[in-house]
């Protein structure tokens, strides 16, 4: 039995990526089992799927502590908590990352295979948005083998419509052929130690909640953020549907009638950018204030 933990943010797809593997497996005569792990998340907001396959059938119902593989769909995420935690010495990590295999082997403390993709470049060259979930499902395949390339590609045409199970049939082959592959390298003590120093996946989700008052202040959501919205004041028509919509209170009308973005709290939904009439707001890759 193969046993896999997806982690990524709130609408990257991570839950969609197990349930397609799961799906494309059943129909291949396999054992399957996908399930989400939701707390008080929302766009941005760290995420966790699990995946179970086997050519046996599956008796366990709970959460992959210690899995053979795990994927990684932002790989900001490896900054903060530690990914690898329970992953077995001779498993798998496959991440979307443009960092190199020293930087990401330090973060995680992880000696092991590594597959590494730029899948958020794919997604964004052949979907049009930062959805980074049919890249990595072609970068998993690649790396483990663990469901054949076209019944991927298949379950696609059963899940969307067929204008965009094109489009993700491309990122996934794209992807597939894109992977880059790390053999194992031995971790010093000294390294695996200071990566498991940061928070584990079991203290992510209780560490989004804000419990005390005013401790939103403190908990800064702008982190979360893979794009972010930046704005053409010579654009603006100062209708303030941006501002109308944002789910966050992030943004705040000046007395101009011109618009501010609070970055500490954006979390780059897009929402913004996609009501704009004016075309005054573009999202950009990236997390830093402009």
């Amino acid at each position: 039995m193969q046993e896999i933990r997806f982690h990524g943010r709130g609408g990257q797809g991570a839950v969609t990526s197990a349930e397609v593997i799961a799906e494309a497996a059943i129909e291949l005569g396999l054992w399957a089992q996908s399930m989400p792990s939701f707390g008080p998340e929302r766009r941005g907001a760290p995420v966790l799927a699990y995946l179970r396959v086997s050519k046996e059938p599956i008796r366990i119902r709970a959460e992959v502590a210690k899995p053979d593989i795990v994927v990684v769909l932002d790989d900001s995420l490896i900054f903060t908590i530690d990914v690898a935690s329970g992953l077995k010495a001779d498993g798998l990590l496959v991440i979307n990352s443009t960092q190199s295999e020293d930087i990401i082997r330090k973060e995680t403390g992880f000696g092991g295979k590594i597959a590494r993709i730029e899948a958020l470049k794919i997604a964004m060259e052949c979907l049009g948005v930062p959805i980074t979930n049919t890249t990595m499902i072609g970068a998993l395949i690649k790396a483990s083998g663990i469901i054949p390339l076209e019944a991927a590609q298949k379950q696609l045409s059963h899940r969307f419509n067929p204008k965009l199970a094109e489009k993700n049939a491309t990122a996934l082959k794209k992807a597939f052929e894109s992977t880059t592959i790390y053999a194992p390298k031995k971790i010093s003590a000294a390294g695996k130690k200071a990566a498991a120093k940061k928070a584990t996946w079991r203290d992510i989700l209780p560490g989004a909640l804000v419990e005390n008052p005013g401790g939103s202040k403190a908990n800064l959501t702008g982190d979360w953020r893979s794009q972010m919205p930046v704005y053409d004041k010579e654009k603006c028509s100062k209708c303030g549907l941006c501002y109308v919509f944002c789910p966050d209170a992030a943004i705040t009308i000046r007395d101009d009638k011109y618009v501010d973005f609070n970055y500490d709290y954006c979390k780059g939904c897009g929402i913004c950018a996609m009501e704009c009439p004016a075309d005054a707001i573009a999202m950009e890759a990236g997390k830093k204030k402009k």
